[in-house]
């Protein structure tokens, strides 16, 4: 399958950034978007988001070439095994048979695989071993004699020779999936993309009269909005449920970070600049029972608002 080209003109971070401040956007002014189209809907916003979600939550290039390094590593500490357990065969054959027949033993055992396999070459090691378990099978007994090689020599190699191949298999299924799951992302990318772009282009039909309120809806307004360097995080007023009154002093806490906030005596935080991503916020207060919520995203270069109602605690 060929390769598909991303569609997206800026950073992946960048575009999941831009699609939630524009379907929340559109979402604002659903009555003119329904009026425009009646697909527009919060049913219609939310499978858009969540198909942005969803795109953002392919693993990356990064994640799966990692996955992919941490079976070559271990295929690499294998080849090693493979390579020395060769030379070991190779010391038994120089035993076993006379010189004159030495060098061809010892290539029908893979000696002129032997170089190139020592190259992190895993298709030459497989072939080494493969050559090597070979010579052993056909002249077990010739390597036998004499006290020459021991007994389970021949075992062990099989199995180092099996136990390798099997890994040199996950490489290239890693290798595989890797591709595959580079171009489900870019495919999951483009389409969200296109997506996006349509209903973008709706808004700036509908707001052309309204240039302010039709750059809610141009791709490189809102990516300048969310490419604002430091300017990520999240804000807003703490109050008690009941009356409505703020609360000063409160401690909102961005876990699994070292972000804190405090509410002020006009009830108000803000804390950044936070790393874009999705966050569990708590927030507690003296008297009042601790609020957590979950699953709070914080886009790139945006200061989302996020208002606390709080209860009191009882005693």
């Amino acid at each position: 399958m060929a390769d598909i080209t991303s569609k997206l003109p800026c950073e992946q971070s960048e575009f999941y950034a831009v699609g939630d401040v524009a379907w929340g956007s559109c979402r604002q002014q659903l009555d003119l978007f329904a009026g425009f189209s009646p697909r527009y809907t919060d049913g219609f916003i939310d499978t858009r988001l969540a198909a942005l979600a969803a795109a953002e939550a392919i693993p990356g290039a990064q994640a799966r070439a990692a996955a992919a390094e941490i079976v070559l590593t271990e295929v690499a500490e294998k080849a090693v095994l493979c390579l020395n357990e060769w030379q070991k065969l190779k010391r038994y054959i120089t035993k076993s048979v006379p010189k004159a027949a030495l060098k061809a033993s010892l290539e029908a055992a893979g000696s002129l695989i032997y170089e190139k396999a020592g190259d992190k070459n895993w298709d030459k090691v497989r072939a080494l071993n493969t050559a090597g378990n070979t010579y052993l099978v056909e002249h077990e007994a010739a390597l036998l004699a004499d006290d020459n090689m021991p007994t389970d020599f021949m075992g062990n190699y099989e199995t180092l020779k099996n136990d390798f191949a099997l890994l040199y298999t996950s490489v290239l299924d890693a290798r595989e999936t890797a591709k595959q799951g580079t171009q489900a992302k870019v495919i999951a990318n483009n389409e969200a993309f296109e997506s996006l772009m349509d209903m973008m282009l709706d808004g700036q039909q509908i707001f052309k009269n309204d240039p302010a309120a039709a750059d809610q809806f141009i791709f490189t307004e809102v990516l300048k909005e969310v490419s604002s360097a430091g300017q990520a995080g999240v804000k807003g007023l703490i109050s008690e449920e009941d009356s409505g009154e703020v609360i000063a002093g409160a401690t909102v806490r961005i876990l699994d970070t070292e972000k804190v906030g405090e509410s002020g005596p006009d009830g108000n935080y803000i804390i950044k600049p936070v790393p874009n991503g999705v966050y569990s916020i708590e927030v507690t207060a003296d008297g009042y029972a601790p609020q957590l919520i979950e699953g709070y995203r914080i886009n790139l270069g945006a200061v989302g608002t996020l208002d606390i109602f709080m209860v009191r605690s009882e005693g």
